[in-house]
């Protein structure tokens, strides 16, 4: 019975901790703007982008994304504490979750990195990639106010954006790019002369 017992504990604090439930490993997606560019991941090439894998969790991992003709760019996949591990803090205080690495959770799990070629400026780059990402993150919501003909959203990225051209006319562009992906969007926007 005792045995019966310990077999019991000894299961329920294993199947607890978030070594066993989450993994030492997690799946993250990082893609790029250019297709087909190398990705390496602490030193080590995993793939090229589009790429999707597991990669070891750790508290931070570096991610190095390059291609031949463009400027590597470099990305820090932050991770948060993993709230299953606490479900361990009570039999050996994480110890073997802050080991293994489970401790820890990449958020978010997908990037997108965007590729500077050699010939353009760094200020060209930045206000192309400024405007991808803003382009990116309020999607849906530009997609509604595109729809509607105006909206604050259309207004901020009209006047931070493309200020030159007149507001109907950029509202009509942005109604000919179409739906699609937030990447298609994005990247679509970022070819877009600002005059």
């Amino acid at each position: 019975m005792k045995k019966y017992l310990l077999a019991t504990l000894a299961c329920s604090i294993t199947l607890s901790c978030a070594t066993v439930i989450s993994g030492t490993t997690q799946a993250i997606t990082i893609d790029s703007d250019i297709k087909g560019a190398t990705v390496n991941i602490e030193g080590q090439n995993v793939g090229v982008t589009p790429y999707s894998g597991k990669i070891k969790r750790q508290r931070d991992a570096v991610v190095m994304v390059s291609k031949d003709g463009y400027a590597t760019q470099t990305v820090v996949l932050t991770s948060a504490f993993n709230p299953v591990a606490v479900l361990s803090i009570f039999w050996d205080l994480s110890t073997t979750d802050l080991i293994s690495g489970a401790c820890w959770e990449y958020a978010p799990s997908s990037y997108y990195v965007s590729l500077r070629s050699d010939g353009t400026s760094s200020a060209e780059f930045k206000e192309s990639a400024s405007k991808m990402a803003f382009a990116m993150t309020y999607f849906n919501d530009i997609q509604l106010e595109v729809r509607v003909g105006d909206g604050p959203l259309v207004r901020s990225f009209h006047k931070e954006y493309f200020a030159e051209q007149d507001f109907s006319t950029f509202v009509d562009t942005l109604t000919t790019l179409g739906a699609g992906t937030a990447i298609e969007f994005g990247e679509a926007i970022s070819q877009i002369a600002s005059v």
